[in-house]
Protein backbone atom coordinates (compact mmCIF):
# COMPACT_ATOMS: atom_id res chain seq x y z
CA UNK A 1 0.00 0.00 0.00
CA UNK A 2 2.87 2.40 0.83
CA UNK A 3 4.50 1.78 -2.55
CA UNK A 4 1.40 2.98 -4.39
CA UNK A 5 1.34 6.43 -2.66
CA UNK A 6 2.23 9.22 -5.08
CA UNK A 7 1.76 12.21 -2.76
CA UNK A 8 0.40 13.05 0.68
CA UNK A 9 -0.16 16.71 1.67
CA UNK A 10 -2.58 18.98 3.47
CA UNK A 11 -5.12 21.10 1.64
CA UNK A 12 -5.86 24.23 3.61
CA UNK A 13 -8.05 25.57 0.81
CA UNK A 14 -10.48 22.73 1.57
CA UNK A 15 -10.60 23.68 5.24
CA UNK A 16 -14.05 24.55 6.59
CA UNK A 17 -13.18 24.75 10.29
CA UNK A 18 -9.84 25.70 11.91
CA UNK A 19 -9.66 22.55 14.02
CA UNK A 20 -9.88 20.26 10.97
CA UNK A 21 -7.45 20.34 8.04
CA UNK A 22 -8.15 17.88 5.14
CA UNK A 23 -5.35 15.66 3.86
CA UNK A 24 -5.05 14.74 0.17
CA UNK A 25 -3.53 11.35 -0.65
CA UNK A 26 -2.89 10.32 -4.26
CA UNK A 27 -2.53 6.60 -4.96
CA UNK A 28 -1.30 4.85 -8.08
CA UNK A 29 -3.93 2.40 -9.31
CA UNK A 30 -1.97 -0.26 -11.16
CA UNK A 31 -4.72 -1.79 -13.28
CA UNK A 32 -3.29 -4.57 -15.37
CA UNK A 33 -4.51 -4.58 -18.95
CA UNK A 34 -5.14 -8.17 -19.94
CA UNK A 35 -4.00 -8.90 -23.44
CA UNK A 36 -6.64 -10.67 -25.54
CA UNK A 37 -5.79 -14.29 -26.30
CA UNK A 38 -7.62 -14.79 -29.59
CA UNK A 39 -5.88 -13.86 -32.85
CA UNK A 40 -7.62 -11.98 -35.65
CA UNK A 41 -6.64 -14.45 -38.39
CA UNK A 42 -8.42 -12.49 -41.11
CA UNK A 43 -6.00 -9.55 -40.54
CA UNK A 44 -2.80 -11.61 -40.48
CA UNK A 45 0.03 -10.88 -42.94
CA UNK A 46 0.42 -14.34 -44.48
CA UNK A 47 3.49 -13.50 -46.56
CA UNK A 48 5.50 -12.19 -43.60
CA UNK A 49 4.43 -15.15 -41.46
CA UNK A 50 5.70 -17.55 -44.15
CA UNK A 51 8.96 -15.61 -44.34
CA UNK A 52 9.53 -15.82 -40.57
CA UNK A 53 8.82 -19.56 -40.55
CA UNK A 54 11.14 -20.14 -43.53
CA UNK A 55 14.01 -18.18 -41.91
CA UNK A 56 13.68 -20.04 -38.60
CA UNK A 57 15.21 -23.22 -40.05
CA UNK A 58 12.84 -25.50 -38.18
CA UNK A 59 13.41 -28.38 -40.64
CA UNK A 60 17.10 -28.63 -39.63
CA UNK A 61 16.50 -28.61 -35.88
CA UNK A 62 16.84 -31.71 -33.68
CA UNK A 63 13.16 -31.49 -32.73
CA UNK A 64 11.51 -30.12 -35.88
CA UNK A 65 7.95 -30.26 -34.53
CA UNK A 66 8.72 -28.16 -31.46
CA UNK A 67 10.79 -25.78 -33.57
CA UNK A 68 7.92 -25.34 -36.04
CA UNK A 69 5.50 -24.62 -33.20
CA UNK A 70 7.85 -22.02 -31.71
CA UNK A 71 8.40 -20.36 -35.10
CA UNK A 72 4.66 -20.27 -35.76
CA UNK A 73 3.95 -18.71 -32.34
CA UNK A 74 6.68 -16.10 -32.92
CA UNK A 75 5.33 -15.25 -36.40
CA UNK A 76 1.79 -14.85 -35.08
CA UNK A 77 2.93 -12.52 -32.31
CA UNK A 78 4.81 -10.36 -34.84
CA UNK A 79 2.47 -10.24 -37.83
CA UNK A 80 -1.03 -11.18 -36.57
CA UNK A 81 -2.94 -8.71 -34.38
CA UNK A 82 -5.03 -9.81 -31.45
CA UNK A 83 -8.82 -9.69 -31.59
CA UNK A 84 -10.41 -7.10 -29.36
CA UNK A 85 -14.05 -8.12 -28.96
CA UNK A 86 -16.36 -5.53 -27.48
CA UNK A 87 -18.36 -6.34 -24.37
CA UNK A 88 -21.41 -5.33 -26.39
CA UNK A 89 -20.64 -7.87 -29.12
CA UNK A 90 -23.39 -10.29 -30.10
CA UNK A 91 -22.27 -13.88 -29.39
CA UNK A 92 -24.64 -15.09 -32.12
CA UNK A 93 -22.77 -13.13 -34.83
CA UNK A 94 -19.49 -13.67 -36.64
CA UNK A 95 -17.48 -12.16 -39.51
CA UNK A 96 -18.57 -15.08 -41.69
CA UNK A 97 -22.21 -14.25 -41.02
CA UNK A 98 -21.49 -10.59 -41.87
CA UNK A 99 -19.90 -11.63 -45.17
CA UNK A 100 -22.78 -13.97 -46.07
CA UNK A 101 -25.33 -11.29 -45.23
CA UNK A 102 -23.69 -8.75 -47.56
CA UNK A 103 -23.38 -11.28 -50.39
CA UNK A 104 -27.00 -12.36 -49.93
CA UNK A 105 -28.22 -8.77 -50.14
CA UNK A 106 -26.16 -8.09 -53.27
CA UNK A 107 -27.44 -11.30 -54.87
CA UNK A 108 -31.03 -10.37 -54.03
CA UNK A 109 -30.70 -6.93 -55.65
CA UNK A 110 -29.12 -8.50 -58.74
CA UNK A 111 -31.84 -11.15 -58.98
CA UNK A 112 -34.59 -8.52 -58.75
CA UNK A 113 -32.97 -6.38 -61.45
CA UNK A 114 -32.11 -9.15 -63.92
CA UNK A 115 -34.84 -11.71 -63.16
CA UNK A 116 -32.70 -14.53 -64.57
CA UNK A 117 -32.91 -18.09 -63.30
CA UNK A 118 -29.18 -18.24 -62.55
CA UNK A 119 -29.28 -15.14 -60.34
CA UNK A 120 -32.33 -16.43 -58.46
CA UNK A 121 -30.61 -19.77 -57.89
CA UNK A 122 -27.47 -18.01 -56.57
CA UNK A 123 -29.58 -15.81 -54.27
CA UNK A 124 -31.45 -18.82 -52.81
CA UNK A 125 -28.18 -20.69 -52.31
CA UNK A 126 -26.58 -17.78 -50.43
CA UNK A 127 -29.72 -17.31 -48.34
CA UNK A 128 -29.64 -20.98 -47.29
CA UNK A 129 -25.96 -20.71 -46.37
CA UNK A 130 -26.65 -17.59 -44.30
CA UNK A 131 -29.50 -19.30 -42.41
CA UNK A 132 -27.31 -22.35 -41.84
CA UNK A 133 -24.54 -20.16 -40.41
CA UNK A 134 -26.99 -18.38 -38.10
CA UNK A 135 -28.33 -21.71 -36.82
CA UNK A 136 -24.79 -22.86 -36.14
CA UNK A 137 -23.96 -19.68 -34.22
CA UNK A 138 -27.15 -19.90 -32.14
CA UNK A 139 -26.40 -23.53 -31.34
CA UNK A 140 -22.82 -22.73 -30.27
CA UNK A 141 -23.99 -19.76 -28.19
CA UNK A 142 -26.58 -21.92 -26.43
CA UNK A 143 -24.08 -24.68 -25.68
CA UNK A 144 -21.58 -22.13 -24.38
CA UNK A 145 -24.23 -20.68 -22.07
CA UNK A 146 -25.07 -24.15 -20.75
CA UNK A 147 -21.37 -24.90 -20.22
CA UNK A 148 -20.85 -21.62 -18.33
CA UNK A 149 -23.82 -22.34 -16.07
CA UNK A 150 -22.88 -25.94 -15.29
CA UNK A 151 -19.13 -25.34 -14.85
CA UNK A 152 -19.41 -22.37 -12.49
CA UNK A 153 -17.66 -23.60 -9.35
CA UNK A 154 -18.44 -20.40 -7.40
CA UNK A 155 -22.20 -21.05 -7.63
CA UNK A 156 -22.59 -23.13 -4.49
CA UNK A 157 -26.34 -23.69 -4.69
CA UNK A 158 -26.48 -24.11 -8.50
CA UNK A 159 -28.90 -21.22 -8.99
CA UNK A 160 -28.10 -21.16 -12.70
CA UNK A 161 -29.32 -24.74 -13.11
CA UNK A 162 -32.54 -23.95 -11.25
CA UNK A 163 -33.19 -20.95 -13.51
CA UNK A 164 -32.52 -23.12 -16.55
CA UNK A 165 -34.94 -25.77 -15.25
CA UNK A 166 -37.70 -23.23 -14.70
CA UNK A 167 -37.12 -21.80 -18.17
CA UNK A 168 -37.41 -25.25 -19.79
CA UNK A 169 -40.82 -25.80 -18.16
CA UNK A 170 -42.32 -22.64 -19.60
CA UNK A 171 -44.87 -23.03 -22.36
CA UNK A 172 -43.59 -22.22 -25.85
CA UNK A 173 -47.08 -21.85 -27.34
CA UNK A 174 -47.33 -18.13 -26.54
CA UNK A 175 -49.09 -16.28 -29.30
CA UNK A 176 -47.19 -13.27 -30.58
CA UNK A 177 -48.92 -10.06 -31.53
CA UNK A 178 -52.62 -9.31 -31.46
CA UNK A 179 -55.06 -12.19 -30.91
CA UNK A 180 -56.59 -13.66 -34.05
CA UNK A 181 -60.37 -13.68 -33.92
CA UNK A 182 -62.07 -16.64 -35.62
CA UNK A 183 -64.47 -15.98 -38.50
CA UNK A 184 -68.01 -15.19 -37.41
CA UNK A 185 -70.54 -17.98 -37.87
CA UNK A 186 -74.25 -18.33 -37.53
CA UNK A 187 -75.62 -19.11 -34.10
CA UNK A 188 -76.95 -22.47 -35.27
CA UNK A 189 -73.50 -23.50 -36.50
CA UNK A 190 -71.44 -22.16 -33.60
CA UNK A 191 -73.76 -23.55 -30.92
CA UNK A 192 -75.23 -26.74 -32.47
CA UNK A 193 -78.20 -28.33 -30.75
CA UNK A 194 -77.45 -31.31 -28.54
CA UNK A 195 -78.84 -34.76 -29.24
CA UNK A 196 -81.90 -35.71 -27.25
CA UNK A 197 -81.51 -38.80 -25.09
CA UNK A 198 -84.07 -41.61 -25.35
CA UNK A 199 -85.72 -41.52 -21.89
CA UNK A 200 -88.63 -43.85 -22.63
CA UNK A 201 -87.33 -46.46 -20.18
CA UNK A 202 -87.25 -44.01 -17.26
CA UNK A 203 -91.00 -43.51 -16.81
CA UNK A 204 -91.38 -46.26 -14.24
CA UNK A 205 -88.43 -44.93 -12.24
CA UNK A 206 -89.64 -41.34 -12.09
CA UNK A 207 -90.32 -40.01 -8.63
CA UNK A 208 -92.68 -37.18 -7.66
CA UNK A 209 -90.85 -33.90 -7.91
CA UNK A 210 -90.93 -31.36 -5.10
CA UNK A 211 -90.26 -27.70 -5.80
CA UNK A 212 -88.48 -25.62 -3.17
CA UNK A 213 -88.82 -21.84 -3.47
CA UNK A 214 -86.20 -19.67 -1.77
CA UNK A 215 -87.63 -16.23 -1.11
CA UNK A 216 -84.51 -14.67 0.40
CA UNK A 217 -81.57 -13.42 -1.64
CA UNK A 218 -78.37 -15.48 -1.72
CA UNK A 219 -75.43 -13.74 -0.10
CA UNK A 220 -71.88 -13.98 -1.56
CA UNK A 221 -70.52 -15.72 1.54
CA UNK A 222 -73.20 -18.41 1.15
CA UNK A 223 -72.06 -19.08 -2.42
CA UNK A 224 -68.43 -19.43 -1.26
CA UNK A 225 -69.56 -21.87 1.45
CA UNK A 226 -71.38 -24.00 -1.14
CA UNK A 227 -68.39 -24.04 -3.52
CA UNK A 228 -66.08 -25.14 -0.72
CA UNK A 229 -68.13 -28.35 -0.38
CA UNK A 230 -67.36 -29.56 -3.93
CA UNK A 231 -64.08 -31.33 -3.00
CA UNK A 232 -65.80 -33.07 -0.09
CA UNK A 233 -68.66 -34.31 -2.26
CA UNK A 234 -66.14 -35.46 -4.87
CA UNK A 235 -64.18 -37.46 -2.30
CA UNK A 236 -67.38 -39.03 -0.95
CA UNK A 237 -68.49 -40.14 -4.42
CA UNK A 238 -65.03 -41.47 -5.39
CA UNK A 239 -64.69 -43.36 -2.12
CA UNK A 240 -68.12 -44.96 -2.52
CA UNK A 241 -67.39 -45.88 -6.14
CA UNK A 242 -64.15 -47.69 -5.24
CA UNK A 243 -65.45 -49.42 -2.10
CA UNK A 244 -68.62 -50.79 -3.74
CA UNK A 245 -67.15 -51.45 -7.24
CA UNK A 246 -69.61 -49.14 -8.98
CA UNK A 247 -67.27 -48.44 -11.91
CA UNK A 248 -65.90 -50.96 -14.43
CA UNK A 249 -62.43 -52.21 -13.63
CA UNK A 250 -61.27 -51.27 -17.16
CA UNK A 251 -62.22 -47.59 -16.76
CA UNK A 252 -58.98 -45.58 -16.56
CA UNK A 253 -58.38 -41.95 -15.67
CA UNK A 254 -59.63 -39.77 -12.79
CA UNK A 255 -59.25 -42.77 -10.47
CA UNK A 256 -56.65 -43.90 -7.99
CA UNK A 257 -54.05 -46.23 -9.56
CA UNK A 258 -55.79 -45.90 -12.96
CA UNK A 259 -53.56 -43.68 -15.10
CA UNK A 260 -52.70 -43.59 -18.80
CA UNK A 261 -49.82 -45.99 -18.13
CA UNK A 262 -52.35 -48.45 -16.68
CA UNK A 263 -54.41 -48.23 -19.88
CA UNK A 264 -51.36 -48.95 -22.06
CA UNK A 265 -50.34 -51.86 -19.83
CA UNK A 266 -53.85 -53.29 -20.12
CA UNK A 267 -53.75 -52.97 -23.91
CA UNK A 268 -50.39 -54.70 -24.27
CA UNK A 269 -51.34 -57.46 -21.81
CA UNK A 270 -54.52 -58.24 -23.80
CA UNK A 271 -52.59 -58.50 -27.06
CA UNK A 272 -49.72 -60.50 -25.55
CA UNK A 273 -52.15 -62.92 -23.87
CA UNK A 274 -53.89 -63.54 -27.20
CA UNK A 275 -50.55 -64.07 -28.95
CA UNK A 276 -49.36 -66.50 -26.28
CA UNK A 277 -52.53 -68.57 -26.72
CA UNK A 278 -52.31 -68.56 -30.51
CA UNK A 279 -49.26 -66.99 -32.20
CA UNK A 280 -51.10 -66.65 -35.53
CA UNK A 281 -54.15 -64.83 -34.16
CA UNK A 282 -55.03 -61.25 -35.06
CA UNK A 283 -56.28 -58.82 -32.40
CA UNK A 284 -58.26 -55.94 -33.89
CA UNK A 285 -58.61 -52.73 -31.90
CA UNK A 286 -61.12 -50.00 -32.70
CA UNK A 287 -60.69 -46.62 -30.96
CA UNK A 288 -63.82 -44.48 -30.64
CA UNK A 289 -64.05 -40.87 -29.51
CA UNK A 290 -67.21 -39.42 -27.99
CA UNK A 291 -68.06 -36.09 -29.60
CA UNK A 292 -68.57 -33.30 -27.09
CA UNK A 293 -68.35 -35.70 -24.18
CA UNK A 294 -69.08 -33.47 -21.18
CA UNK A 295 -71.53 -31.03 -22.76
CA UNK A 296 -73.76 -33.79 -24.24
CA UNK A 297 -74.56 -35.48 -20.93
CA UNK A 298 -78.30 -35.86 -20.33
CA UNK A 299 -79.26 -34.68 -16.85
CA UNK A 300 -82.32 -36.95 -16.53
CA UNK A 301 -80.38 -40.02 -17.65
CA UNK A 302 -77.49 -39.26 -15.32
CA UNK A 303 -79.72 -38.75 -12.27
CA UNK A 304 -81.35 -42.09 -13.07
CA UNK A 305 -77.87 -43.70 -13.03
CA UNK A 306 -77.15 -42.28 -9.59
CA UNK A 307 -80.47 -43.57 -8.25
CA UNK A 308 -79.86 -47.06 -9.62
CA UNK A 309 -76.40 -47.08 -8.01
CA UNK A 310 -78.01 -46.37 -4.62
CA UNK A 311 -76.75 -42.87 -3.88
CA UNK A 312 -78.51 -40.80 -1.23
CA UNK A 313 -81.13 -38.25 -2.18
CA UNK A 314 -79.02 -35.34 -0.95
CA UNK A 315 -76.19 -36.30 -3.31
CA UNK A 316 -78.63 -36.61 -6.22
CA UNK A 317 -80.12 -33.20 -5.43
CA UNK A 318 -76.64 -31.71 -5.10
CA UNK A 319 -75.61 -33.07 -8.52
CA UNK A 320 -78.90 -31.89 -10.06
CA UNK A 321 -78.25 -28.33 -8.88
CA UNK A 322 -74.65 -28.63 -10.09
CA UNK A 323 -75.72 -29.61 -13.64
CA UNK A 324 -78.82 -27.47 -14.17
CA UNK A 325 -79.44 -23.75 -14.58
CA UNK A 326 -75.95 -23.16 -15.92
CA UNK A 327 -75.06 -19.94 -17.72
CA UNK A 328 -72.00 -18.81 -19.62
CA UNK A 329 -70.72 -15.57 -21.06
CA UNK A 330 -68.24 -14.86 -23.88
CA UNK A 331 -65.79 -11.99 -23.49
CA UNK A 332 -63.67 -10.40 -26.22
CA UNK A 333 -61.61 -7.21 -26.00
CA UNK A 334 -64.25 -4.49 -26.10
CA UNK A 335 -67.19 -6.90 -26.31
CA UNK A 336 -69.20 -8.93 -23.81
CA UNK A 337 -72.10 -11.14 -24.86
CA UNK A 338 -75.36 -11.75 -23.05
CA UNK A 339 -75.80 -14.70 -20.72
CA UNK A 340 -76.19 -17.97 -22.66
CA UNK A 341 -78.09 -20.84 -21.04
CA UNK A 342 -76.56 -24.32 -21.27
CA UNK A 343 -79.36 -26.79 -20.63
CA UNK A 344 -77.45 -30.09 -20.57
CA UNK A 345 -73.95 -31.21 -19.81
CA UNK A 346 -71.43 -31.51 -17.02
CA UNK A 347 -69.57 -28.23 -16.35
CA UNK A 348 -65.89 -28.58 -17.17
CA UNK A 349 -63.10 -27.28 -14.96
CA UNK A 350 -64.41 -28.68 -11.69
CA UNK A 351 -62.83 -31.57 -9.78
CA UNK A 352 -66.31 -33.12 -9.53
CA UNK A 353 -66.82 -33.35 -13.31
CA UNK A 354 -64.47 -36.28 -14.20
CA UNK A 355 -65.93 -38.73 -11.68
CA UNK A 356 -69.48 -37.83 -12.77
CA UNK A 357 -68.65 -38.59 -16.39
CA UNK A 358 -67.15 -41.96 -15.41
CA UNK A 359 -70.53 -42.94 -13.97
CA UNK A 360 -72.24 -41.73 -17.13
CA UNK A 361 -70.29 -44.05 -19.47
CA UNK A 362 -69.96 -46.97 -17.06
CA UNK A 363 -72.83 -48.89 -18.69
CA UNK A 364 -71.12 -48.73 -22.09
CA UNK A 365 -67.97 -50.45 -20.82
CA UNK A 366 -69.87 -52.98 -18.70
CA UNK A 367 -71.97 -54.08 -21.68
CA UNK A 368 -68.84 -54.66 -23.77
CA UNK A 369 -66.85 -56.67 -21.19
CA UNK A 370 -67.39 -60.18 -22.59
CA UNK A 371 -64.05 -62.04 -22.69
CA UNK A 372 -65.80 -65.33 -23.51
CA UNK A 373 -66.96 -63.80 -26.81
CA UNK A 374 -63.41 -62.69 -27.63
CA UNK A 375 -63.97 -58.97 -27.21
CA UNK A 376 -63.34 -56.48 -24.42
CA UNK A 377 -63.26 -52.72 -23.88
CA UNK A 378 -61.42 -50.16 -21.79
CA UNK A 379 -61.66 -46.39 -21.66
CA UNK A 380 -60.06 -43.19 -20.41
CA UNK A 381 -62.70 -40.50 -19.66
CA UNK A 382 -64.14 -39.69 -23.13
CA UNK A 383 -61.96 -42.08 -25.19
CA UNK A 384 -63.22 -45.67 -25.48
CA UNK A 385 -61.14 -48.44 -27.03
CA UNK A 386 -63.06 -51.49 -28.22
CA UNK A 387 -62.26 -54.84 -29.77
CA UNK A 388 -65.76 -55.09 -31.36
CA UNK A 389 -68.63 -52.70 -32.08
CA UNK A 390 -72.13 -52.58 -30.60
CA UNK A 391 -72.39 -49.25 -28.77
CA UNK A 392 -74.69 -47.25 -31.08
CA UNK A 393 -77.74 -48.28 -29.05
CA UNK A 394 -76.08 -46.93 -25.93
CA UNK A 395 -75.39 -43.64 -27.71
CA UNK A 396 -79.07 -43.33 -28.66
CA UNK A 397 -80.30 -43.99 -25.13
CA UNK A 398 -77.81 -41.59 -23.56
CA UNK A 399 -77.96 -38.79 -26.13
CA UNK A 400 -74.28 -39.22 -27.03
CA UNK A 401 -72.59 -39.12 -30.43
CA UNK A 402 -69.29 -40.46 -31.72
CA UNK A 403 -66.80 -38.56 -33.88
CA UNK A 404 -66.24 -40.72 -37.01
CA UNK A 405 -63.28 -38.59 -38.13
CA UNK A 406 -61.40 -39.63 -34.97
CA UNK A 407 -62.05 -43.39 -35.21
CA UNK A 408 -58.92 -45.54 -35.54
CA UNK A 409 -58.53 -49.22 -36.42
CA UNK A 410 -55.43 -51.38 -36.08
CA UNK A 411 -54.83 -55.14 -36.41
CA UNK A 412 -52.25 -56.47 -33.93
CA UNK A 413 -50.45 -59.47 -35.40
CA UNK A 414 -47.06 -61.08 -35.80
CA UNK A 415 -47.71 -61.88 -39.45
CA UNK A 416 -46.03 -59.86 -42.15
CA UNK A 417 -48.65 -60.50 -44.84
CA UNK A 418 -52.24 -61.64 -44.52
CA UNK A 419 -55.52 -60.88 -46.25
CA UNK A 420 -57.17 -60.26 -42.88
CA UNK A 421 -54.85 -57.33 -42.19
CA UNK A 422 -56.66 -55.26 -44.85
CA UNK A 423 -60.15 -55.80 -43.43
CA UNK A 424 -62.04 -52.58 -42.69
CA UNK A 425 -65.08 -51.89 -40.50
CA UNK A 426 -68.37 -50.25 -41.46
CA UNK A 427 -69.72 -48.28 -38.50
CA UNK A 428 -72.90 -46.25 -38.93
CA UNK A 429 -72.21 -45.67 -42.62
CA UNK A 430 -68.54 -44.78 -42.09
CA UNK A 431 -65.76 -46.99 -43.45
CA UNK A 432 -62.82 -47.26 -41.05
CA UNK A 433 -59.66 -48.55 -42.72
CA UNK A 434 -56.86 -50.20 -40.73
CA UNK A 435 -53.60 -48.42 -40.00
CA UNK A 436 -50.12 -49.65 -39.27
CA UNK A 437 -49.93 -47.44 -36.19
CA UNK A 438 -52.43 -45.47 -34.11
CA UNK A 439 -52.11 -42.88 -31.38
CA UNK A 440 -53.54 -44.05 -28.05
CA UNK A 441 -53.36 -41.51 -25.23
CA UNK A 442 -50.69 -39.52 -27.14
CA UNK A 443 -48.57 -42.70 -27.52
CA UNK A 444 -47.90 -44.22 -30.96
CA UNK A 445 -48.78 -47.92 -30.90
CA UNK A 446 -47.77 -50.00 -33.93
CA UNK A 447 -49.41 -53.21 -35.10
CA UNK A 448 -46.53 -55.42 -33.89
CA UNK A 449 -45.94 -53.69 -30.54
CA UNK A 450 -42.35 -52.81 -31.42
CA UNK A 451 -42.71 -49.15 -30.25
CA UNK A 452 -40.33 -48.02 -32.99
CA UNK A 453 -42.55 -45.14 -34.12
CA UNK A 454 -42.91 -43.81 -30.57
CA UNK A 455 -39.16 -44.03 -29.92
CA UNK A 456 -38.43 -42.27 -33.22
CA UNK A 457 -40.92 -39.50 -32.44
CA UNK A 458 -39.53 -39.00 -28.92
CA UNK A 459 -35.94 -38.93 -30.25
CA UNK A 460 -36.90 -36.43 -32.95
CA UNK A 461 -38.61 -34.20 -30.40
CA UNK A 462 -35.61 -34.37 -28.07
CA UNK A 463 -33.23 -33.61 -30.94
CA UNK A 464 -35.34 -30.59 -31.91
CA UNK A 465 -35.36 -29.31 -28.33
CA UNK A 466 -31.59 -29.80 -28.06
CA UNK A 467 -30.90 -27.90 -31.29
CA UNK A 468 -33.38 -25.11 -30.51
Amino acid sequence: MVETILSCSTREDWCIRQDHIPIEIKLMAGIQNLEPKRYAHSKADINKIKEVIHQSGWDKAAAPLEALQSALAKALNLHCPRARPSRFANPKWSPEAFRLLNETRRARRLAIQSGSTHDNYRYNSLKKNFKKEMRRLRRLSWRKSIADITSNSEDKYKTGLWKLSRWSKKSSNIQQGLPHLPPLRRDTMFFPSNLEADLSDLEENQRPKRSVIITTEVKPEEVECILSQLPRVTNRIMKAAEEHNMLPWAQMGARKNRSTISALQLLTSIVQTAWNGSPDCIVSMLCLDIKGAFENVSVERFLWILRTEGFSNWIINFVRSFMTQRKTKIHFPGYSSEWIKTKVGIPQGSNLSPILFLFYISELLESLQQPTCNYMAFGLVDDTTLHMTGCLAWAKRYGAAFAPEKHQLVHFTKKHKSADLQESIQLNGTCISPRSEVKVLEILVDSRLRWGAQVSQAAQKGHAEFNA
